[in-house]
């Protein structure tokens, strides 16, 4: 056994024999296997039968120690986790002297705690070292009087006094003791501890819980809670960061509890079976049953106490009666989270208050109610399910014409669950369909907004397909790269799909649009001004060089001449004279505002046509 305790489940070692808490059961805590377990320790002059009761709530073991010497000790001990040390000689009589003695130097040191000559803080020091010396003392002796007595157990252990009480240290008393105990009734876990970087604690469990558990979790993968996850049997070697408990070893104890006493078994029975007799702690038992209830095929469920404080992840209340496989990650984790759960059982017919946290996705001002309460209830909430039905049905309407049909194909398909859904005729039939066709509370209440997104959409298309439309026409030089690029990201963000589940993006895609638009229209503008002005020079040059083609041709025609020369030169003079554009428009008169380009003209970007006119001119 590793010894562990944490600051909030060890108890104050100063003050193990203080005759104030004499009696008293004080917190300890201890590691075996890689598990923490909390117990209690209880120092006393005589032995109270209570103490040796069975051990049920949230202690794994008992340690009492005795400080007077027992001439008869027949005390009853009906748990193999209880242990008694009684000491060969009483320890009162020195703890009294030591308190005696403590008293006085106690009261010296008062005489001289504002004192600031040097004699003073002298004395204090030696004050300090006495007081130090006598707790040094007193621990010795007891060491020695626990060494020579006795260990009372279920068996004897005797045989363990000389190791666990050789060092004056009350710690590793304690430790030694509790490691007796756990090895003896734990030598084996339904866990794999292997491989744990550190014995698991409570603040990992929840850890665990958020990692794998969650939906949605936010939590980043850590190497030592997957070590830990695997270990338990909730993840594999080969992929620690899934849940993926198939071989666990703690489920198929849990199934053989379902088939053996199901199918609806207490939380306290699987508890003292799981805890108690197979030694997990109760926190642990609580994780592996809600893991349980996520994973497990077919499924169970997990009924809550009525008065259940759970939280749900997005931070109010859990309103539920029990948690099933959509539930469990909807949840926060609670330190207390075993006390809460009453029934596992295999799936049995809703409540109004087992669909309730789907209900609230529809009806957000739906309550836990009583079955009197439900027919009220269930009213409302079949009412606004035909509304919803009336929205989806319209929504499937206009999704048609706004959309192109591979688009529309997966968002008609999700309308037409809403309007299934919106024709339950009762909660239970509400219930079925949600978690057939929705999973999870969050996932309806995401859906339930399509309708409204639709028809906003619609609203807006008109101005999104005029945006697309220009985005279309748009035409770039060979240097506008990075305009293209912008051209390109806005033709995809300006899809209707795009902007259907956050049409609040519209206004800040428009902005961008109108930015690029500008910018282009100026370069566009620059452009046509700039082969207006080369296109009327080169009209000129062909209007000069058209005689001299027509000669050239007359030439050709004459077969007297020889071979014609410069064939097909008249025929590509005359595309190009024919491509030509004359606009009337000057680089003022060009508006762009409904079209990327020239009214007059629909001159485009062309790169190549001073290219071409060299061509001609040189042939």
């Amino acid at each position: 056994m590793t010894p562990y305790t944490t600051n909030k489940d060890s108890l104050d070692l100063s003050s193990l024999f203080s005759p104030q808490v004499e009696g008293w059961p004080r917190p300890w805590s201890a590691s075996h296997m890689g598990l923490q377990y909390p117990g209690e320790v209880i120092v006393a002059s005589r032995w109270n039968d209570v103490w040796g009761q069975e051990l049920t709530d949230a202690s794994y073991f008992r340690i009492v120690l005795l400080t007077s010497r027992q001439r008869s000790f027949n005390a009853v001990l009906r748990d193999a986790r209880i242990v008694v040390c009684t000491p060969a000689q009483d320890v009162l009589h020195q703890r009294r002297d030591m308190d005696t003695e403590l008293k006085s130097i106690a009261e010296a040191r008062g005489l001289y705690t504002v004192g600031r000559q040097p004699d003073d803080s002298a004395l204090r020091s030696t004050l300090d070292r006495r007081e130090a010396e006598l707790r040094g003392e007193f621990l010795e002796d007891c060491s020695r009087s626990y060494m020579a007595g006795q260990i009372r157990n279920t068996v004897n252990v005797d045989q363990e006094a000389t190791r666990i009480f050789a060092s004056p240290d009350p710690a590793l008393w304690l430790h030694g003791l509790a490691g007796v105990i756990l090895a003896r009734v734990y030598p084996t876990l339904p866990i794999d501890p292997v491989n744990f970087p550190r014995p698991l604690l409570e603040a990992d469990m929840q850890t665990i819980f958020d990692m794998f558990l969650v939906d949605d979790s936010q939590v980043s993968g850590q190497e030592d809670i997957m070590s830990f996850a695997v270990g338990l049997g909730l993840t594999r070697k080969t992929d620690p960061s899934a849940l993926d408990p198939r071989d666990c070893a703690v489920f198929e104890l849990i199934r053989q509890e379902l088939q053996h006493k199901g199918p609806r078994i207490p939380v306290p029975d699987i508890t003292r079976l799981l805890g108690h007799s197979y030694g997990l702690p109760l926190p642990l038992v609580a994780l592996f049953l809600l893991a349980f209830v996520k994973y497990s095929h077919p499924e169970t469920e997990l009924d809550l106490a009525p008065d259940s404080p759970l939280m749900t992840i997005q931070g109010g209340p859990f309103m539920g009666d029990r948690l099933t496989q959509s539930l469990v990650g909807q949840v926060r984790w609670h330190e207390d989270m075993g006390s809460f759960l009453t029934w596992l059982h295999l799936p049995e017919s809703p409540t109004w208050n087992t669909a309730l946290p789907f209900i609230r996705a529809i009806y957000p001002e739906a309550t836990m109610a009583t079955p009197h309460d439900v027919s009220r209830e269930e009213a409302v909430l079949l009412s606004r399910l035909r509304e919803l039905k009336e929205r989806a049905q319209r929504a499937i309407e206009d999704i048609l014409t706004i959309m192109e049909e591979k688009d529309a194909i997966d968002i008609e398909g999700r309308l037409h669950a809403l309007v299934v859904l919106g024709e339950s005729a009762d909660f239970e039939q509400f219930y079925r369909g949600v978690r057939q066709d929705f999973r999870r509370p969050g996932s309806l209440d995401s859906e339930r907004q399509l309708p409204a997104q639709v028809l906003h959409l619609k609203a807006i298309f008109p101005e999104m397909a005029a945006v697309r439309s220009y985005l279309n026409e748009m035409t770039f030089g060979p240097n506008e790269g990075v305009l293209s690029l912008d051209h390109q990201t806005l033709a995809y963000e300006t899809s209707p799909v795009h902007i259907l589940h956050d049409a609040l993006l519209w206004p800040g895609i428009k902005g961008r649009f109108e930015h690029l638009r500008q910018t282009c229209s100026e370069l566009y503008k620059r452009h046509h001004g700039q082969y207006r002005k080369e296109a009327s020079a080169l009209w000129a040059r062909l209007q000069h060089a058209l005689p001299v083609m027509e000669a050239l041709e007359q030439f050709n025609s004459i077969p007297e001449l020889g071979t014609p020369v410069g064939e097909g030169l008249l025929s590509q003079f005359e595309q190009l004279n024919t491509s030509l554009k004359m606009c009337p428009a000057s680089e003022q008169d060009v508006a762009l505002a409904d079209h990327p380009m020239c009214s007059y003209c629909g001159l485009r970007w062309s790169p190549k046509f001073g290219q071409v006119v060299k061509v001609v001119f040189c042939s």
